[in-house]
C-alpha cells in the first residue's frame, strides 16, 4: 500500500464516506475508487476491445 492509498483509506475512515473524503482531498471520486481497487487488484489500465459481431 503506498503512502496516497493510506491517507485515502484513512480519510475515508475519518470522514465516513469517499464522496466526502474526496471532497476534503480535492480529489475526483473516481481517482479515490480507482485507488481503492487497485488495493484489491482492480481498475487496471486494461483495453476494452468490443467484441466481433
Amino acid at each position: 500500500m503506498s503512502l496516497r492509498q493510506f491517507e485515502y483509506a484513512l480519510t475515508v475512515a475519518t470522514e465516513g464516506s469517499v464522496t466526502a473524503a474526496a471532497e476534503s482531498l480535492r480529489v475526483a471520486q473516481p481517482s479515490m475508487a480507482c485507488h481503492r481497487g487497485r488495493r484489491a487488484g482492480r481498475c487496471s489500465p486494461r483495453l476494452h476491445l468490443p467484441a466481433p459481431r
